[in-house]
């Protein structure tokens, strides 16, 4: 039996609270010239965030509120008003993971996203920018599930522990946890495909800290 002592180290570093990353959660639309029949569009930027790196104290009060959320939600406390939706009711378990998940990815946007450059088209047909509240994030991750597993990903990776990647750390045999090393690189980022809107199932990472 493999000994844990001779097991190559799984090395993470911390990564600075307070640090703030500016993010494409979802991307742009590309031009398309007017047709025959049908009018074009100007091309769309991406949609871009800019929010706080996490914490551990972060990443656990995510968890608390979404787990509580979750509760009054399932219970008719009236949470439902925050996140746009119905009382629940009786959820299977498939149900009950997507909402949690759905309340994570609204409750860790609403806390740590500063700024965005997300606008709607006002009355008057100008586009007004949207301030970044829960119910606005709660809007936008409803109708835009790209943006949610965008936001979700970018939020993963800035999480308080960073993993180290290939085999440079790797401790051989004799290498103990008191003397491998113990940096790492930054984590990657990377646009995810589309996932299930939570409105189509009443749906985040709560993510775990």
């Amino acid at each position: 039996m493999t000994q844990m002592e001779d097991m190559p180290l799984a090395v993470f570093t911390r990564r600075p609270a307070e640090e703030r990353l500016t993010v494409e959660i979802e991307g742009g639309l590309p031009a398309v010239p007017e047709m025959e029949g049908h009018a074009g569009h100007a091309a769309a930027p991406p949609l871009v965030v800019r929010f706080r790196v996490p914490g551990p104290e972060d990443a656990a009060l995510i968890e608390a509120r979404t787990r509580q959320a979750t509760l009054n939600l399932l219970q008719g406390r009236g949470a439902e008003a925050r996140y746009g939706l119905k009382p629940m009711g009786e959820l299977d378990e498939a149900a009950l993971a997507a909402l949690g998940g759905f309340i994570s990815a609204v409750e860790s946007g609403a806390h740590l996203i500063e700024a965005w450059n997300l606008a709607i088209v006002g009355a008057d047909g100008k586009p007004e920018r949207v301030p970044v509240t829960a119910e606005a994030v709660a809007e936008l991750f409803r109708g835009r599930p790209a943006a949610r597993a965008g936001w979700t990903l970018q939020y993963d990776n800035a999480s308080p522990l960073d993993r180290a990647e290939g085999n440079g750390f790797a401790a051989s045999p004799a290498t103990t946890s008191a003397t491998a090393a113990n940096t790492a690189g930054d984590a990657p980022s990377g646009r995810p495909d589309a996932v299930e809107a939570a409105s189509d199932q009443p749906g985040s990472s709560a993510p775990a800290p």
